[in-house]
Protein backbone atom coordinates (compact mmCIF):
# COMPACT_ATOMS: atom_id res chain seq x y z
CA UNK A 1 0.00 0.00 0.00
CA UNK A 2 3.36 2.04 1.12
CA UNK A 3 5.02 1.77 -2.18
CA UNK A 4 1.55 2.76 -4.42
CA UNK A 5 0.82 5.76 -2.55
CA UNK A 6 5.06 6.49 -3.01
CA UNK A 7 4.31 5.38 -6.74
CA UNK A 8 1.55 8.21 -7.30
CA UNK A 9 3.22 10.70 -5.36
CA UNK A 10 6.47 10.07 -7.60
CA UNK A 11 4.51 10.04 -10.79
CA UNK A 12 2.67 13.25 -9.82
CA UNK A 13 6.15 15.27 -8.87
CA UNK A 14 7.34 13.91 -12.35
CA UNK A 15 4.09 15.02 -14.41
CA UNK A 16 4.32 18.59 -12.60
CA UNK A 17 8.26 19.06 -13.41
CA UNK A 18 7.47 18.38 -17.18
CA UNK A 19 4.37 20.99 -17.03
CA UNK A 20 6.66 23.33 -15.32
CA UNK A 21 9.95 22.93 -18.13
CA UNK A 22 7.09 23.21 -20.83
CA UNK A 23 5.54 26.08 -19.39
CA UNK A 24 9.20 28.02 -19.40
CA UNK A 25 9.98 27.04 -22.61
CA UNK A 26 6.59 28.72 -23.94
CA UNK A 27 9.10 31.94 -25.36
CA UNK A 28 9.92 33.23 -28.43
CA UNK A 29 13.18 34.98 -28.68
CA UNK A 30 14.10 37.29 -32.06
CA UNK A 31 17.35 38.34 -31.97
CA UNK A 32 20.18 39.27 -34.35
CA UNK A 33 23.16 41.60 -35.34
CA UNK A 34 22.08 44.24 -38.10
CA UNK A 35 24.53 47.00 -38.31
CA UNK A 36 22.37 49.65 -39.80
CA UNK A 37 20.63 48.84 -36.58
CA UNK A 38 23.59 49.97 -34.35
CA UNK A 39 22.73 52.05 -31.50
CA UNK A 40 18.60 52.25 -32.65
CA UNK A 41 15.74 51.03 -31.55
CA UNK A 42 13.98 47.64 -33.08
CA UNK A 43 10.94 46.94 -33.59
CA UNK A 44 8.32 44.03 -34.25
CA UNK A 45 5.08 44.52 -35.20
CA UNK A 46 2.34 42.00 -35.17
CA UNK A 47 0.22 41.59 -38.29
CA UNK A 48 -3.27 40.57 -38.41
CA UNK A 49 -4.67 42.91 -40.37
CA UNK A 50 -3.73 45.53 -42.86
CA UNK A 51 -2.35 47.61 -40.26
CA UNK A 52 0.86 45.98 -37.95
CA UNK A 53 0.39 46.83 -34.57
CA UNK A 54 4.18 47.43 -32.28
CA UNK A 55 3.99 44.86 -29.63
CA UNK A 56 7.60 44.69 -28.74
CA UNK A 57 11.06 46.85 -28.91
CA UNK A 58 14.39 46.55 -28.02
CA UNK A 59 17.51 48.92 -28.16
CA UNK A 60 20.41 47.73 -30.38
CA UNK A 61 24.06 47.66 -28.96
CA UNK A 62 26.70 49.46 -30.79
CA UNK A 63 27.38 46.29 -33.15
CA UNK A 64 23.69 46.04 -33.78
CA UNK A 65 22.99 43.39 -31.87
CA UNK A 66 19.61 43.16 -30.51
CA UNK A 67 17.14 40.61 -28.86
CA UNK A 68 13.64 40.37 -28.06
CA UNK A 69 11.79 38.22 -26.09
CA UNK A 70 7.91 37.80 -25.70
CA UNK A 71 5.56 34.63 -24.64
CA UNK A 72 5.14 32.20 -27.66
CA UNK A 73 2.35 32.17 -30.22
CA UNK A 74 -0.01 29.31 -29.63
CA UNK A 75 -1.19 29.45 -33.15
CA UNK A 76 1.11 30.24 -36.74
CA UNK A 77 1.14 34.28 -36.65
CA UNK A 78 2.95 36.71 -38.51
CA UNK A 79 5.49 39.42 -37.32
CA UNK A 80 7.41 42.12 -38.83
CA UNK A 81 10.87 43.52 -37.71
CA UNK A 82 11.55 47.16 -38.77
CA UNK A 83 15.52 48.18 -37.71
CA UNK A 84 16.59 51.18 -39.16
CA UNK A 85 15.61 51.52 -42.84
CA UNK A 86 15.04 47.74 -43.38
CA UNK A 87 12.08 45.50 -42.43
CA UNK A 88 10.93 41.99 -42.86
CA UNK A 89 8.01 39.59 -42.81
CA UNK A 90 8.06 36.58 -40.77
CA UNK A 91 6.32 33.61 -38.96
CA UNK A 92 6.01 32.23 -35.72
CA UNK A 93 4.40 29.05 -34.63
CA UNK A 94 6.10 26.72 -32.19
CA UNK A 95 9.03 28.21 -32.73
CA UNK A 96 11.48 29.27 -30.23
CA UNK A 97 14.08 31.29 -31.80
CA UNK A 98 14.36 33.75 -34.70
CA UNK A 99 17.92 35.14 -35.68
CA UNK A 100 18.33 37.80 -37.99
CA UNK A 101 21.50 38.25 -40.18
CA UNK A 102 22.77 40.75 -43.11
CA UNK A 103 23.12 39.15 -46.70
CA UNK A 104 26.06 40.58 -48.78
CA UNK A 105 23.26 42.64 -50.71
CA UNK A 106 22.12 44.91 -47.80
CA UNK A 107 18.70 41.90 -47.31
CA UNK A 108 17.51 40.77 -43.90
CA UNK A 109 17.88 36.83 -43.51
CA UNK A 110 16.41 34.75 -41.13
CA UNK A 111 18.27 31.48 -39.37
CA UNK A 112 16.16 29.43 -37.14
CA UNK A 113 12.86 28.81 -38.96
CA UNK A 114 12.05 27.39 -42.50
CA UNK A 115 9.10 28.48 -42.58
CA UNK A 116 10.03 31.78 -41.40
CA UNK A 117 13.15 32.51 -43.55
CA UNK A 118 10.62 31.54 -46.45
CA UNK A 119 8.45 34.45 -45.54
CA UNK A 120 11.54 36.73 -45.07
CA UNK A 121 12.75 36.12 -48.69
CA UNK A 122 9.54 36.56 -50.04
CA UNK A 123 9.36 39.83 -47.97
CA UNK A 124 13.10 40.82 -49.43
CA UNK A 125 11.68 40.46 -52.87
CA UNK A 126 8.87 42.63 -52.22
CA UNK A 127 11.45 45.32 -50.77
CA UNK A 128 13.43 45.37 -53.70
CA UNK A 129 10.42 45.49 -56.28
CA UNK A 130 9.02 48.41 -54.38
CA UNK A 131 12.59 50.34 -54.21
CA UNK A 132 13.24 49.89 -57.57
CA UNK A 133 9.55 51.21 -58.87
CA UNK A 134 9.42 54.00 -56.44
CA UNK A 135 13.63 54.83 -58.31
CA UNK A 136 11.30 54.75 -61.82
CA UNK A 137 8.83 56.70 -60.32
CA UNK A 138 11.25 59.72 -59.42
CA UNK A 139 12.80 59.76 -62.48
CA UNK A 140 9.64 61.60 -64.07
CA UNK A 141 10.67 63.33 -67.36
CA UNK A 142 13.65 61.52 -67.96
CA UNK A 143 11.87 58.71 -69.22
CA UNK A 144 8.16 58.35 -71.15
CA UNK A 145 5.75 57.13 -68.93
CA UNK A 146 4.83 54.68 -71.19
CA UNK A 147 8.43 53.20 -70.67
CA UNK A 148 8.29 53.24 -67.22
CA UNK A 149 4.75 51.77 -67.24
CA UNK A 150 6.19 49.01 -69.13
CA UNK A 151 9.07 48.83 -66.97
CA UNK A 152 7.28 48.65 -63.85
CA UNK A 153 4.76 45.79 -64.85
CA UNK A 154 8.15 43.57 -66.01
CA UNK A 155 9.37 44.13 -62.43
CA UNK A 156 5.97 42.84 -60.50
CA UNK A 157 5.69 40.22 -63.01
CA UNK A 158 9.20 38.73 -61.83
CA UNK A 159 8.04 39.07 -58.55
CA UNK A 160 4.41 37.13 -59.57
CA UNK A 161 7.15 34.49 -61.02
CA UNK A 162 8.82 33.82 -58.00
CA UNK A 163 5.96 34.01 -55.72
CA UNK A 164 3.50 31.58 -57.89
CA UNK A 165 6.86 29.04 -57.60
CA UNK A 166 6.59 29.67 -54.07
CA UNK A 167 2.89 29.32 -53.65
CA UNK A 168 1.93 26.44 -56.13
CA UNK A 169 4.86 24.00 -54.19
CA UNK A 170 3.22 24.62 -50.73
CA UNK A 171 -0.36 25.79 -50.63
CA UNK A 172 -0.42 25.52 -47.05
CA UNK A 173 2.62 26.91 -46.20
CA UNK A 174 2.87 31.00 -44.58
CA UNK A 175 4.33 31.93 -47.39
CA UNK A 176 1.38 31.27 -49.60
CA UNK A 177 -0.34 33.34 -47.40
CA UNK A 178 1.69 36.10 -47.03
CA UNK A 179 2.27 35.86 -51.33
CA UNK A 180 -1.11 36.33 -51.70
CA UNK A 181 -1.62 39.22 -49.43
CA UNK A 182 1.37 41.61 -49.78
CA UNK A 183 1.08 44.88 -51.80
CA UNK A 184 3.86 46.56 -53.47
CA UNK A 185 4.07 50.30 -53.22
CA UNK A 186 2.15 52.30 -54.47
CA UNK A 187 -0.89 49.91 -53.71
CA UNK A 188 -0.09 47.54 -56.84
CA UNK A 189 -1.62 44.55 -56.36
CA UNK A 190 0.21 41.47 -58.09
CA UNK A 191 -2.70 39.32 -57.95
CA UNK A 192 -5.64 40.43 -59.51
CA UNK A 193 -8.34 37.56 -57.71
CA UNK A 194 -11.08 38.54 -61.23
CA UNK A 195 -8.84 37.29 -62.97
CA UNK A 196 -9.78 33.36 -62.92
CA UNK A 197 -6.03 31.93 -62.79
CA UNK A 198 -5.82 34.06 -59.54
CA UNK A 199 -8.92 33.13 -58.15
CA UNK A 200 -8.59 29.53 -58.51
CA UNK A 201 -5.24 30.17 -56.81
CA UNK A 202 -6.87 31.81 -53.92
CA UNK A 203 -8.96 29.21 -53.38
CA UNK A 204 -6.53 26.37 -53.17
CA UNK A 205 -4.62 28.24 -50.95
CA UNK A 206 -7.58 29.24 -48.76
CA UNK A 207 -9.28 26.01 -48.70
CA UNK A 208 -6.07 24.03 -47.62
CA UNK A 209 -5.61 26.63 -44.85
CA UNK A 210 -9.02 25.99 -43.59
CA UNK A 211 -8.50 22.39 -43.36
CA UNK A 212 -5.02 22.78 -41.59
CA UNK A 213 -5.30 25.85 -39.55
CA UNK A 214 -9.67 26.13 -39.13
CA UNK A 215 -10.65 29.40 -37.34
CA UNK A 216 -7.42 31.13 -37.60
CA UNK A 217 -7.13 34.78 -38.32
CA UNK A 218 -5.36 34.19 -41.50
CA UNK A 219 -7.41 31.38 -42.59
CA UNK A 220 -10.63 33.31 -41.79
CA UNK A 221 -9.21 36.35 -43.70
CA UNK A 222 -8.55 33.83 -47.14
CA UNK A 223 -12.07 32.85 -46.67
CA UNK A 224 -13.69 36.35 -46.36
CA UNK A 225 -11.66 37.01 -49.31
CA UNK A 226 -12.74 34.33 -51.32
CA UNK A 227 -16.31 34.62 -50.51
CA UNK A 228 -16.13 38.62 -51.60
CA UNK A 229 -15.05 37.51 -54.66
CA UNK A 230 -17.86 34.92 -55.20
CA UNK A 231 -20.28 37.01 -54.17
Amino acid sequence: MKNTTFFKVLTFVFLTLIYVSCQKERTLTVSGVIPAAAGKMVYVDSITSSSPVCTDSAMADENGHFELRRNAVKRMSFFQLRADSLYAVFCADSTENIDFTVGLRGELLVEGDEYASHVCNLSQHVRATNKYIRTLMQMGSKCPPKQIKQLIYARVMKYREMADSLVKANPVSPVSYYALNAKLIYNIEPYDFNDEEDYRLLAIVANRWDMVRPNNVYSNHLLAKLASREA
